[in-house]
């Protein structure tokens, strides 16, 4: 089965039990995707991995020597039996949480956080309100420093909507109650980021038309500082937006974000600048699809090359990385880009195997890509984030015999720095 089809199936099922209807055209052109954690710890990859399949025994971690650049360590972190799926990962002060959804029994969200080493910094913690199905979980860090900030999608009756948000500290203690940001029908929160002050939080009403991808500004608490700001009415059907501020990724505008939008059919990265008040600019860079911010770069998929592309923020063409499927990237500063993406062995509906490759984008070049997991029957999320020490996280939702699953990578690779170049 093809990554587009496996995604809109995926979608749909999600769409469909939250609330109670689906429309194709609401669906990805791209893959999207408790008890204690059963862990199997890893340093530095081997050429051959065990799939994340079996639970692995609760011995001491195995250590399997190589010739890879990046060491890491390795563990499932939602429950067998549970249906983990739609993981988001974000990189604070000295840890990295994980948030994820869970689909038996109720709808529910739940979150666990981690030391730099992939070692649990507490058990994993339920946020979302049980009254009412959760779904569609966003991570970031607080802007203080001083823990995260999960938001989630939630149905309300009545085909109602609204985005929750409650913040947690490093332990994944709740640090606040669950109080609504955003109320709207359809709504779905997309991305978000921290800001001096607060929260910028883009999202759409997936089930509206036309489509309507906005951001919402919020403070510490949740409060909105404004009305919504309108971004597309044209976002691709189930798109993929990322969203930061400009410091962060070296960027010159305050907060940029990036999304993929349908123009005369064919989806297009979009890169634009956000004021408080509007979209104060918009660049097409051109065919392709899951855009992720980078360190003065944007990282892009485009499927019909089977292709990771990037250009630069400052402008430029975009240039092919490596062939593969679902790039996942985020900045480490100095011109570093943590970049990891999905390497299709075989996409047969028989046998679709997937391959998580991790690893530095240095001037346009990945210069230490290492095997991270192999997937029998594919991997339909995959998300990075990379800490202010140089760890960069990764989770990702795999599919076993009959259930889904949450894994969490920490790796730690070789400190690089891009090339200097002169300016013009």
């Amino acid at each position: 089965m093809s990554p587009v089809r496996r995604s809109i199936l995926a979608s749909c099922s999600f769409l469909s039990s939250l609330f109670g209807a689906c429309l194709l055209v609401a669906c990805a052109p791209a893959q999207k995707a408790t008890a204690p954690a059963v862990t199997a710890t890893v340093a530095s990859a081997g050429p051959s991995l065990p799939s994340s399949g079996a639970p692995a025994a609760a011995a001491a971690p195995a250590i399997i020597p190589s010739g890879q650049h990046c060491g890491f360590s390795v563990r499932r972190i939602s429950a067998y039996g549970r249906g983990g799926m739609r993981p988001q990962i974000a990189a604070g002060a000295g840890a990295f949480a994980v948030a994820w959804e869970e689909t038996t029994d109720h709808r529910s969200i739940r979150v666990a956080t981690f030391a730099p080493d992939a070692q649990p910094l507490g058990g994993s913690v339920e946020v979302a309100d049980v009254a009412h199905a959760a779904a569609e979980p966003r991570v970031t860090a607080n802007p203080d420093g001083d823990g995260f900030a999960v938001f989630w999608s939630i149905s309300t009756g009545d085909g109602g909507a609204a985005l929750d948000l409650r913040r947690i500290d490093r332990f994944g203690r709740p640090k606040s109650d669950a109080v609504p940001v955003v109320v709207a029908p359809g709504a779905r929160a997309l991305a978000a980021t921290p800001l001096d002050g607060g929260y910028a939080l883009a999202w759409w009403n997936w089930s509206g038309t036309p489509h309507q991808l906005a951001v919402s500004f919020l403070d510490k608490e949740g409060r909105a500082g404004g009305k919504p700001l309108p971004v597309t009415r044209a976002p691709s059907p189930d798109p993929t937006v990322d969203i930061a501020g400009g410091a962060a990724v070296g960027g010159r505008a305050a907060t940029l974000i990036a999304w993929d939008e349908t123009i005369d059919g064919v989806d297009h990265v979009i890169l634009g600048e956000l004021g408080k008040e509007r979209l104060q600019g918009r660049v097409d860079l051109g065919a392709g699809v899951t855009p992720r911010l980078g360190a003065g770069i944007v990282v892009f998929e485009r499927p019909a090359e089977t292709a990771i592309m990037s250009v630069p923020l400052a402008g430029g063409t975009p240039t092919r990385i490596v062939d593969g499927h679902v790039p996942a990237a985020a900045p480490r500063g100095n011109g570093v880009t943590a970049l990891c993406y999905l390497r299709d062995t075989d996409p047969s509906v028989e046998g679709h195997v997937d391959e998580l490759i991790c690893g530095d984008l240095v001037d346009g070049k990945i210069v230490d890509p290492t095997r991270i997991a192999v997937e029998p029957r594919g991997i339909f999320g995959l998300e990075v984030a990379a800490a202010a020490n140089g760890r960069i996280g990764v989770a990702w939702q795999s599919q076993n015999e009959d259930d889904t699953g949450v894994s969490f990578a920490a790796l730690s690779c070789p400190a690089v720095a891009a090339a200097a170049k002169a300016r013009p």
